[in-house]
């Protein structure tokens, strides 16, 4: 079989295979469109359909199958084939790491696409395994130039004004310019909003140890040379120097093609000197024979030939005529006011004309500009719905701009309120001059004065709902302007950046508008300043009066959330038990605290290293019981237990509360209780445990109402608990669609107010059963692995008193030590 012959059945072989993965994907996927999957297979990055049958799985994941409009189901491809692709170009880099990875000992990377579970997961790994450096320099300097203007590019200087913070650091590498950090603060946005505009000069000639090999000059907006800096940020404001080394970098190849290394050094030596003539003149000596001339001079005019050679050989792109430097003979006069006038010229005009370029370029472009076109366009494409973005330039080039957004009381929602008036007087019948509520307008009457509550909840609210505020105006009666002015780093000084940052703010703002509407809608009935006419508030305010009489339970309304929480004082029961159980992983806790009358320094310390570990374990057993899981199971304990009406005497009442979940068919003999009393999801306890102090004398002075006639020694603790961030819409929702299971949650806060006392002991109970478990989690915590130490608890053994005596010194009698155990 000759070559070409097998290089054709190869081809048809391959082709086979290609169409029988598209196949064997089509009718793998017949939910998704045939021509999706067809289009996935032209952008296959291998080019044979191996990657066919994984991306089609991952556009199936995606909800490709269920899409109703197949235009985006095109559209996930675009999120697709470039993550296979970038896989795809990674697998040769993968094989190489892996080599290595091997010979480390270290797990492989996955190289094969179907070890990837989802999109992603692949877009992950390739995260993580990054660019290879040759494609992140690739990228990175595509990046740059996108930002930047090439000023000159020639054998002896490429200069360029970077246009962004990126392409600052990119063409900046390897200085110190504050305008080119990347690891520590950059100040290139900062200063091209205040119209400084920056060009790089890169002395190609220069090695790349010179100070001078990157230079940074610097414009102000008026188009006027500022400074420069060096390449170790130093400034320097003299263009003489400039000059110096733009001659200096010029020259540079000639004394490189001398042999001679070229150092920062010699700028001052050779392109000051060879630019003033009396100093030049010194520098080559007097005219006279070579023989008669001194080491030092015969060098100098050799440089100074080989200069003047260079430059007569390659100037032809240089601004001046070199061909009048002056030559130098062994005997001839030489005109060192020609050479110097020469050098002058070189420097002069090379600077001229990048002074006269930058200038130019940033005149037409000036630093941190922009018009109005730029402001509308941003302003469009930000697509804000409800709030109002106003811009004007009050001086050339000098912007301001804020937002607003205008509220109408005339306007829905709340033209549906009826607005309370504060003159009703409850004595006088009822009449046009005399009514509880009314439109706005006929409550507020056109006096600006007393609508400041209103404008401060509408206020209120649109901060709550995250639109901050910064100023409300009254346009008139019943129409407020809500301003926002531009925060830090979104003011004109910022430049057309800042302004669209300020709009990126306003975006969000602008989706939480509903939400705030909605809850300047809430909060003015919250604040009883109106009602709702079509719900039944007055049953509302009911129960808002039945909250703000509650003894121990407190409420609090804000910004359309209900909290209702107390503060919970309980002795937790069976500690000496518990103490037991839990020695049995964590043997160094104490038995107790133990008190006798004589103690040896040894006990002292041992009990005092007891205390300290039990104090570390108080610490996370109060983290431990503080989540959500640990608060759950309370707060369902706390229902049962009401729920089971014990004690006894709850029953009647309980059945009398019309509580929610009882079955409505249900027999007039059947006894059926509600599955749930509380607000579960909002529940949380917050507890601060003592398992070995006693309460004191202040905790009970403050709990006094708590505490009531309970007596509590030895472990308790104090839990902060509640029920918060309770939804006001859904609780008035309720009471109109449930009435019975809205007086049952109410009912609910109420029957736990009058048991407060019951209340507590149930959660001290709870705290009590459920301590072991709890502590059992902890096992094995760095933090507490000295309550694991068999040691400690050998020394506490030990150290524990064995009988009614103490060691007393002289041969005394040993008297009778009394010995308490705190903890019962």
């Amino acid at each position: 079989m000759s070559f070409s012959t097998r290089k054709w059945n190869n081809f048809l072989t391959e082709q086979l295979l290609i169409e029988s993965r598209l196949k064997n994907t089509i009718k793998k996927f017949p939910e998704i469109d045939p021509e999706v999957i067809k289009q996935l297979s032209l952008s296959d990055p291998s080019g044979k359909n191996a990657y066919l049958m994984w991306m089609t799985q991952a556009m199936k994941d995606s909800g490709a199958g269920i899409y109703t409009v197949p235009g985006l189901a095109r559209e996930r491809i675009f999120d697709i084939v470039p993550i296979v692709n970038d896989f795809h170009k990674a697998k040769q880099r993968i094989s190489q790491l892996n080599k290595n990875r091997k010979q480390a000992g270290k797990s492989l990377y996955p190289n094969d696409i179907n070890q990837f579970r989802s999109l992603d997961e692949l877009e992950g790994f390739i995260d993580n395994l990054g660019l290879s450096s040759s494609e992140e320099k690739k990228r990175e300097k595509e990046a740059a130039l996108g930002g930047a203007t090439i000023m000159q590019d020639d054998e002896d200087f490429f200069v360029i004004r970077p246009l962004t913070k990126e392409s600052s650091c990119f063409f900046g590498r390897k200085t110190k310019w504050c305008i080119s950090a990347e690891r520590s603060q950059n100040y290139y946005d900062s200063y091209t909003r205040q119209g400084k505009s920056f060009y790089f000069v890169l002395n190609k000639n220069l090695p790349e140890n010179s100070n001078f090999k990157k230079i940074a000059l610097v414009f102000d907006k008026g188009g006027e040379f500022d400074e420069w800096f060096d390449t170790p940020d130093n400034g320097y404001s003299s263009e003489h120097e400039l000059k110096n080394v733009l001659l200096f970098n010029i020259l540079a190849p000639a004394i490189k093609g001398m042999g001679m290394a070229v150092e920062d050094s010699d700028i001052d030596e050779i392109a000051e000197v060879f630019r003033n003539p009396s100093a030049l003149e010194e520098y080559l000596g007097e005219d006279v024979d070579e023989d008669d001339r001194g080491p030092e001079q015969r060098i100098n005019r050799k440089v100074y030939k080989g200069i003047v050679d260079y430059l007569k050989k390659h100037g032809n792109d240089l601004p001046v005529d070199v061909s009048e430097i002056p030559e130098l003979g062994s005997t001839t006069l030489y005109d060192v006011d020609m050479a110097a006038e020469v050098f002058n010229g070189i420097a002069d005009h090379t600077w001229g004309q990048m002074y006269a370029d930058a200038t130019s370029d940033t005149m037409d472009n000036p630093a941190g500009s922009f018009d109005y076109d730029e402001l509308h366009e941003a302003e469009q494409n930000a697509g804000l719905q409800h709030i109002q973005v106003y811009y004007d330039e009050y001086d050339a080039g000098e912007w301001t701009w804020n937002a607003f957004i205008d509220i109408s009381m005339e306007d829905s929602p709340f033209n549906l309120l009826q607005y309370s008036n504060p003159d009703f007087d409850e004595d006088e019948p009822e009449s046009e001059e005399n009514f509880k509520y009314g439109d706005y307008d006929d409550v507020y009457g056109g006096s600006y004065s007393d609508e400041d509550d209103i404008m401060q909840t509408i206020q209120s609210a649109f901060d709550s709902a995250g639109m901050y505020i910064d100023r409300v105006e009254q346009v008139d009666t019943g129409n407020f302007r809500l301003e926002m002015e531009p925060d830090y780093g979104e003011s004109p000084a910022e430049g057309l950046e800042g302004f669209v940052e300020f709009l990126n703010r306003l975006k969000r703002y602008d989706k939480n508008f509903p939400e705030a509407e909605e809850q300047a809608y809430n909060d003015l009935q919250d604040n009883d300043q109106a009602i709702d006419p079509q719900s039944k508030l007055d049953d509302k305010q009911n129960w808002v009066q039945m909250l703000k009489t509650m003894k121990h339970l407190a409420y609090d309304v804000k910004s359309g959330k209900m909290d209702v929480f107390g503060k919970a004082i309980f002795e937790i029961p069976n500690m000496m038990r518990n103490f037991k159980e839990m020695q049995k992983f964590f043997p160094a806790l104490p038995d107790g605290e133990v008190q006798a009358i004589s103690k040896t320094p040894e006990q002292r310390e041992i009990y005092k290293t007891q205390e300290e570990l039990v104090r570390q374990l108080q610490y996370y057993l109060n983290r431990e019981m503080g989540s959500k899981d640990f608060a759950k199971g309370l707060v369902r304990h706390l229902e049962a237990k009401i729920l089971a009406a014990q004690p006894e005497q709850y029953r009647d009442q309980l059945r009398q509360m019309g509580l929610p979940g009882i079955k409505k068919d249900r027999k007039p003999s059947e006894e059926v209780f509600p599955d749930h009393l509380l607000f579960t999801q909002n529940f949380a306890f917050s507890p601060q445990l003592e398992l070995l102090a006693n309460i004191t004398q202040g905790q009970k002075d403050a709990g006094e109402l708590s505490i009531g006639d309970r007596k509590i020694e030895g472990a308790h603790g104090i839990g902060g608990f509640g029920f918060f961030n309770m939804d006001l819409k859904f609780l008035k929702q309720l009471a109109e669609q449930d009435p019975q299971q809205f007086a049952g949650y109410i009912n609910g806060f109420k029957w736990m107010d009058e048991n407060w006392q019951d209340v507590q002991d149930m959660i001290g109970q709870y705290v009590s059963d459920n301590l072991v478990k709890t502590a059992k989690k902890l096992k094995g915590k760095p933090e507490l692995a000295d309550l694991e130490r068999e040691d400690i608890a050998q020394s506490a053994r030990a150290a524990r008193p064995k009988s009614g005596l103490a060691e007393m010194g002289c041969g005394a009698p040993k008297p009778k030590t009394r010995i308490r155990i705190k903890i019962k």
